[in-house]
């Protein structure tokens, strides 16, 4: 089986219908409101697993003097509806399929085979009804959350089994047909997150064997949130903050924007030496913070500029293997800048694959001449003395790996309805969707030029 990715849409916002075949760089370019976007979140949703995805249905449940066992089921039409409403969220109409993986068709397909154990990691509140005792209630409190689970999943069904005193546990509590449908709604709940893990692990495994190592969205409020994670020093560990993200992303329909923060990080030593002569001045850690240094001096984060910020946004979230989704590279970035991500991009495109959409000339141009041309180390590193950068050796390299890689590269132009590959030696000609419209504006200009010079209408 191939591990060419191809993205098919039909009736996704503006865009009627597409066929987008992924390089190891594809861009998708055109005018605002095209879709650009919504062919991105599309690929996120396609390749992005969550443990809420996988519903179960509670079978038979039987309680012992030393266990508690309960039989269940996988329910594919939940599951189903679940990834679904977590679809609508960021793509509210229309379909898509990326061939050949995506989860949905992994969520039908799968039939799992395992046998282990767990615990949980937080305490699972536990409310009973009479019969049951404020006494019985703490004891199942207390066998539930510091019991060891034991697990075995069998194709589309399994079993799961608690080992605790519930002889000490009034019969009358046991028996009651309410307590005994809560505890099984209970142990229902805390196995769906653990099968749930299980799916999107082998689903990380799917997509390993396809080349990639994770997918990681870049939204375009990117810059802002690695601010926030900077200075409140999250950068090192989770809080409860992530988890009102999570909530309220949700909701308001931006799971990839909650997924970009959960990400950022420690930087990989690769990737960090490949944005390092892109950044004026240093990131070091110290009293396990990172910090920003310029000139000597440590930089609070308030007042760090935002283009460092949008380095740090990549430099943070990026790891070698990694499939990256990227909104607008150019954000915040100086012509300057916008040259060096979109050679950065091309030298990371050594072990990634980037999917970006832009309306950024310089990144664009740059990125198709660097792979029309593939300059040379000696070429590249004329460049790199004319812009004053320093320690570009690693950057160098990459260079080098994506040229020999010989990397492929994809461009989609998304025009009033209609998704259109062109080719590199096209685009090199004026970029669609923007450079009719700068020949409108300059000969506009010239025309105007012309008239203060020489007089008439």
């Amino acid at each position: 089986m191939s591990n060419k990715l191809k993205l098919y849409i039909s009736k996704i916002g503006p865009i009627n219908n597409a066929e987008i075949e992924i390089g190891d760089i594809t861009v998708f370019i055109g005018k605002p409101n095209s879709g650009k976007s919504l062919a991105l979140k599309s690929i996120f949703n396609s390749l992005y697993c969550s443990n809420r995805f996988i519903y179960l249905k509670g079978n038979r449940l039987e309680i012992k003097d030393d266990e508690l066992v309960q039989e269940f089921g996988v329910d594919y039409g939940k599951s189903l509806e679940s990834y679904e409403r977590f679809v609508r969220n960021s793509v509210p109409s229309g379909t898509f399929a990326l061939e050949p993986i995506d989860i949905k068709r992994f969520i039908t397909n799968y039939r799992a085979n395992y046998r282990g154990e767990f615990e949980l990691d937080n305490e699972y509140p536990i409310y009973l009804p009479k019969p049951c005792s404020g006494n019985d209630i703490i004891k199942i409190r207390r066998i539930i959350n510091n019991s060891v689970y034991e697990i075995n999943i069998n194709g589309n069904r399994g079993e799961v089994r608690v080992m605790g005193n519930f002889s000490e546990i009034s019969g009358y509590c046991l028996n009651d047909s309410v307590t005994r449908a809560i505890l099984s709604d209970i142990i229902i709940k805390i196995v769906e997150n653990f099968v749930g893990s299980i799916y999107c692990d082998e689903f990380k495994k799917l997509l390993k064997e396809k080349g990639i190592g994770d997918v990681v969205y870049l939204p375009n409020v990117r810059s802002a949130l690695t601010l926030h994670k900077l200075i409140t020093g999250e950068i090192k560990k989770r809080s409860e903050l992530i988890l009102s993200l999570d909530y309220n992303f949700s909701i308001a329909g931006l799971n990839y924007v909650t997924e970009f923060y959960k990400r950022l990080g420690n930087y990989d030593e690769r990737v960090f030496r490949l944005v390092k002569p892109l950044l004026k001045g240093e990131i070091r850690e110290e009293n396990g913070n990172l910090v920003y240094i310029e000139n000597g001096n440590i930089i609070p984060w308030e007042y760090v500029s935002g283009s460092v910020l949008e380095l740090l946004s990549l430099l943070l979230s990026v790891k070698p293997g990694d499939l990256v989704l990227y909104e607008d590279p150019e954000t915040g970035l100086h012509e300057r800048l916008q040259t060096l991500i979109g050679i950065l991009i091309y030298g990371l495109s050594s072990t990634n694959k980037f999917i970006l959409s832009t309306n950024g000339q310089s990144v664009f141009y740059t990125i198709v001449h660097m792979y029309v041309l593939r300059p040379t180390r000696n070429e590249l590193t004329e460049l790199f003395e004319k812009l004053g950068l320093t320690n570009y050796n690693a950057l160098l390299e990459a260079v080098e790996d994506a040229n020999k890689k010989n990397v492929e590269l994809k461009i989609y132009y998304f025009d009033d309805g209609n998704v259109k590959e062109i080719g590199a030696e096209e685009a090199l000609r004026g970029m669609p969707g923007t450079i009719d419209d700068l020949v409108k504006v300059l000969n506009w200009l010239s025309s105007l030029h012309s008239k203060r010079i020489f007089g008439g209408e």
